[in-house]
């Protein structure tokens, strides 16, 4: 938490906005939330996993959500968060307001280190903190996912013969200045990925008192100095499927923790 916030409020709420927007939060309910920060390929993947049905109208902040019961686990999933950090934090900073306590990110990212990375199954486990949005939740330089969620996620990818790359996140704020300057400053201060919301996700996340953890798809590498090599940007691959299915297994686990 910031330093400064118990003296500074924040003027404008979560809550003020719902009510703006006809929407009570006690009228919905949800302990797990799924935010989907993919195109619409990969985020039907993560629907058409779960016994959900569409809210309507939309009770969130400019996205669509869908909602279901998986065992005890009342779920939200998000398609298409797209947009970066703002997005993500005002997502997360109204899911707050509906009870969620537990948040799974299904992303992408590129790899910094190396094009042997295009097409694995990425499990981040810090994010640095030097991101316009994550500057307003927090002073430390580094976040990390919720620990258990991360052990977790390593036991069901071990139950699935699975062998996934962890690393630490670089979140930009701008995807068409990733130059190789600033790319080898993100290597140096320790990350291996580039992506547009991890650090926000997790920042957020721990401020509102929400476990987190991001999994994704490593869809290109931005780490050769003159060219980019694209790889699965946009392109289908296999690794969304077993994305998805340690997110179903996640989801029924949390019930249990």
């Amino acid at each position: 938490m910031r330093t400064d916030e118990l003296q500074d409020r924040p003027v404008l709420t979560p809550e003020q906005v719902l009510e703006l927007r006809g929407v009570n939060p006690a009228d919905f309910r949800f302990d797990v939330a799924i935010l989907c920060f993919r195109g619409q390929t990969a985020s039907r993947k993560a629907l058409d996993a779960f016994p959900v049905t569409r809210i309507e109208p939309n009770i969130l902040y400019d996205s669509k959500a869908y909602a279901g019961r998986t065992g005890d686990t009342e779920v939200v999933i998000l398609l298409q968060v797209i947009w970066g950090g703002p997005v993500t934090a005002i997502l997360l900073e109204e899911l707050a307001w509906f009870g969620v306590q537990a948040a799974i990110g299904f992303g992408a990212a590129g790899s910094l280190v190396s094009s042997q990375h295009i097409g694995k199954m990425l499990v981040a486990d810090r994010a640095l903190c030097s991101d316009g949005t994550s500057r307003q939740y927090t002073d430390e330089p580094y976040v990390s996912p919720a620990s258990e969620l991360l052990s977790l996620t390593a036991e069901l990818a071990i139950q699935d013969k699975a062998t996934p790359i962890t690393g630490t996140v670089h979140t930009t704020d701008a995807l068409y200045q990733e130059r190789p300057g600033r790319i080898q400053q993100w290597r140096e201060a320790g990350a291996s990925f580039v992506n547009l919301e991890t650090s926000p996700f997790y920042t957020v996340a721990a401020y509102l008192g929400i476990r987190a953890m991001y999994l994704g798809l490593v869809t290109d590498y931005v780490g050769a100095p003159k060219s980019w090599q694209h790889g699965l940007w946009s392109q289908p691959n296999t690794t969304d499927a077993l994305i998805v299915r340690i997110i179903q297994r996640l989801v029924q686990a949390i019930e249990l923790l």
